[in-house]
């Protein structure tokens, strides 16, 4: 992954998140992996001397959890595995929540996020 400079936001990563259900605490927390923080890892960091940050960085996560919970279930079909990233953000009382997507959307425009490749790897429990 890499970015011109950090979103405003943290990202969450969610495996197999239905998309047409309505996206409830529970229902995230369910199916949610991990969260990708870009602090310090980007092109602007980079020109501020931290050398490793313009190649970009690895995220990886343990879905062990989640895949059980999804197993035990039945709502894990391992050959249709999905992968979701959604921005975390907290919405402050005062701001009304177009503005808040249109301030979301901006900062994501800023940043310019870029993956080069989105990978599960699942490895059968012994039994």
């Amino acid at each position: 992954m890499s970015a011109d400079e950090a979103p405003d936001f943290v990202y969450g990563v969610y495996l197999n998140l239905p998309e047409r259900e309505q996206r409830t605490e529970e229902l995230l927390q369910q199916h949610y992996v991990g969260s990708i923080n870009f602090f310090g890892k980007t092109r602007v960091d980079a020109k501020a001397g931290h050398t490793h940050a313009a190649e970009g960085f690895t995220a990886t996560f343990d879905g062990t959890a989640v895949v059980a919970g999804l197993q035990q279930a039945k709502k894990l079909d391992p050959d249709a595995l999905t992968v979701t990233i959604l921005p975390l953000q907290t919405r402050p009382p005062s701001v009304g929540a177009a503005e808040f997507m249109a301030r979301g959307e901006e900062s994501a425009k800023k940043a310019k996020v870029t993956y080069k490749r989105i990978s599960v790897r699942v490895i059968p429990s012994e039994k």
